[in-house]
């Protein structure tokens, strides 16, 4: 009788746990279905580079959830790092139709655009970062680079100026200046910022080329 009970006891507990597993098991199958679900397990695909997962993550909390922003700008994050230019400069326009103080989309956008060779639309965006954080110097140089690109080379200078005085370590900067003023015939001027360029390590400051310049 007595083995009787216990095994009535045992029983029931096993019940009561698997009732309570079930509980406790049941909220998480419907939050790994829902938008932030598949938002975090994109961001965790994302981070250990498995970037198709992601995409599909991404893509499937915004099925989800249609305004769902943050999403958006992850997928224009990623489709950029995958190439896919056009298709970010979709998801960054949805982002910052959602929360327009997006800076890091507007930023983002304007880089994919000047990888589709839309310089005015580049331009726009990165004022645009600046109108939200006005001393940007990322945004600050890419204007630089922009107008680099449109053979506005005294625009170019201007604002890799403005860039450098809030950060002295931009290689970039140095390098695209450096070019610049070559472009306005600064020989000494263009060599120095080369030359800063080469010591901060920026990889295109290296080229034959570029260093036959100042020889």
């Amino acid at each position: 009788m007595q083995t009787n009970i216990t095994n009535f006891v045992l029983k029931k507990n096993d019940g009561i746990l698997l009732i309570i597993w079930l509980f406790l098991l049941i909220p998480q199958f419907f939050y790994a279905q829902s938008a932030d679900g598949y938002y975090r397990m994109g961001l965790f695909k994302y981070n250990i580079r498995d970037f198709d997962a992601a995409l599909s993550n991404f893509s499937k909390a915004v099925e989800i959830s249609p305004n769902y922003e943050k999403a958006y700008e992850k997928l224009g994050l990623l489709k950029y790092r995958l190439e896919d230019y056009n298709g970010a400069i979709n998801d960054f326009t949805i982002a910052v139709g959602y929360f327009p103080d997006d800076a890091n989309s507007f930023y983002f956008r304007g880089m994919a655009k000047i990888q589709i060779k839309n310089y005015t639309g580049a331009i726009e965006d990165f004022n645009k970062v600046l109108e939200i954080y006005p001393n940007n110097e990322l945004a600050l140089s890419k204007l630089g680079y922009v107008n680099y690109l449109i053979e506005m080379y005294a625009e170019s200078i201007e604002f890799y100026d403005k860039a450098l005085i809030i950060r002295e370590d931009l290689g970039e900067a140095y390098f695209y200046r450096g070019m610049a003023k070559h472009k306005i015939n600064d020989k000494l001027g263009g060599c120095a910022d080369l030359e800063r360029a080469n010591k901060l390590e920026y990889s295109e400051a290296f080229d034959e080329f570029v260093e036959s310049m100042c020889d």
